[in-house]
């Protein structure tokens, strides 16, 4: 598995981008038997997610990893959370982010305010990107952020289905939220995690 970094991204009409990116980042864990880091780009006047009372050995290791390196975060499930002001978001540094999440995966919900620039800042860490979007009437809008994201060098999956209420609500809690949207992640994972192996034989 690379840890490589997998962007959710959305458009402006999409209420939020994070129950998608919860999904993904538990269905991650679930495939590699290693915790996830959801870093959460929120409003500044968002309270942070605190941990739950079950979570992973996994999801603890992380947390204490982060939490060496001055990054608040909270063990959630088989997941980590981080919850990152946007006007924190240019105090962090990816690469030390990376280095203290290693090997655990990044899922990064960057919502729809500038997103092309937050992956910009993350380009060497981002191994794909997932857009949530209103389809089909956003389907314009899609082929920009593929041509975009492939001219970066960057695979694109597109998704027209968020994830519902509940199911939002057991990823964002690190557990498995069923249904499509727990296949739709284990779906996005084993894709990226392909086209990981396949660049890696390449070079």
């Amino acid at each position: 598995m690379s840890n490589r970094a997998i962007a959710v991204v959305g458009s402006p009409q999409v209420e939020s981008t994070v129950g998608l990116a919860a999904s993904i980042a538990v269905a991650s864990a679930k495939a590699h038997g290693e915790s996830c880091l959801l870093v959460d780009l929120v409003p500044d006047d968002t309270v942070s997610r605190s941990s739950t009372l079950l979570a992973s050995a996994e999801a603890r290791s992380l947390e204490a990893r982060l939490r060496a390196t001055g990054l608040e975060s909270a063990s959630r499930g088989h997941i980590c959370a981080i919850s990152l002001a946007e006007s924190s978001w240019d105090e962090i540094d990816p690469a030390e982010v990376t280095e203290a999440a290693t090997p655990s995966r990044i899922v990064l919900s960057l919502g729809s305010k500038r997103p092309h620039e937050r992956i910009a800042e993350w380009q060497e860490g981002v191994g794909g990107c997932v857009a949530l979007l209103d389809l089909p009437a956003e389907r314009s809008l899609g082929a920009l952020v593929f041509a975009e994201m492939s001219a970066r060098g960057i695979p694109v999956k597109l998704c027209g289905r968020p994830p519902g209420l509940v199911a939002a609500r057991r990823a964002l809690a690190g557990v498995l939220p069923g249904g499509h949207a727990e296949q739709y992640g284990l779906r996005v994972v084993s894709h990226f995690d392909r086209v990981s192996r396949s660049g890696d034989r390449a070079r």
